[in-house]
């Protein structure tokens, strides 16, 4: 019974893979019903019974997710939360992270980009510097328009080296871009262009942009020019 149930596990994550989501859910709901007969009859339970049936839940709100059976998905998120709860020690803690960063891809991929931020705000501190979680939270930041968080974050997996350079200069630089023209007074501007990074400030469009900003708002030109020199000189 207890190598049924595991078949029956391996064989929804092999259909999952595949892409055949149905199959996928149903080998996971007959794991979950495998290890249910095995619990009932056997005299010591699995001592890993609750990670199986987390991951088997899980495996199933997958599916569902794929399927866009929200309903389903959500049902048995809930279930596969019931279980890691009862786990104990480093298991719960890798369980229940692992539940919180596929929550908060589901509702980046519902669009609610809103609710998506708020489960990766319930990971503890060190659970949200992880590469999984900050590419979510990257991408859910900016579909919030949350600029100011996303460029930190950018700024973080750049750090980590999540992106080639080019890429992560071009990401960071079109956040910087946006963020500057979302400025609406000289003090935030001059604490955004403080904070920014030394090779940020030196990029043409983005001291461009920031200059031409501060004398919208009514900056001192003196200011703008002292933003604009360096990187005149450097192209002189």
């Amino acid at each position: 019974k207890e190598r049924a149930a595991h078949s029956a596990l391996l064989d929804a994550s092999s259909q999952f893979m595949a892409g055949r989501y149905l199959r996928a859910r149903k080998a996971a709901e007959l794991a979950l019903a495998r290890e249910e007969a095995l619990r009932s009859s056997a005299e010591q339970p699995l001592a890993h019974a609750l990670a199986l049936r987390t991951v088997a839940h899980l495996v199933a709100a997958e599916s569902a997710h794929a399927l866009q059976d929200k309903a389903l998905r959500d049902q048995h998120l809930a279930q596969a939360r019931q279980q890691s709860d009862l786990a104990s020690g480093t298991e719960a803690q890798t369980l229940q992270e692992g539940l919180t960063l596929r929550a908060a891809r589901w509702l980046l991929d519902d669009r609610e980009a809103e609710a998506s931020l708020a489960q990766l705000d319930q990971l503890p501190g060190t659970s949200t510097r992880r590469m999984a979680a900050m590419r979510i939270e990257l991408k859910a930041a900016r579909l919030a328009g949350q600029t100011a968080r996303a460029l930190d974050t950018a700024l973080l997996l750049a750090k980590h080296r999540a992106f080639s350079p080019a890429a992560a200069q071009s990401l960071v630089r079109s956040l910087v871009l946006d963020l500057i023209a979302r400025t609406h007074d000289e003090r935030a501007l001059e604490t955004l262009w403080q904070g920014l990074p030394a090779n940020q400030r030196t990029l043409p469009e983005v001291v461009a942009q920031a200059a031409t900003r501060w004398l919208q708002l009514g900056g001192d030109p003196v200011r703008a020019r002292v933003w604009l020199l360096p990187v005149w000189e450097a192209m002189q």
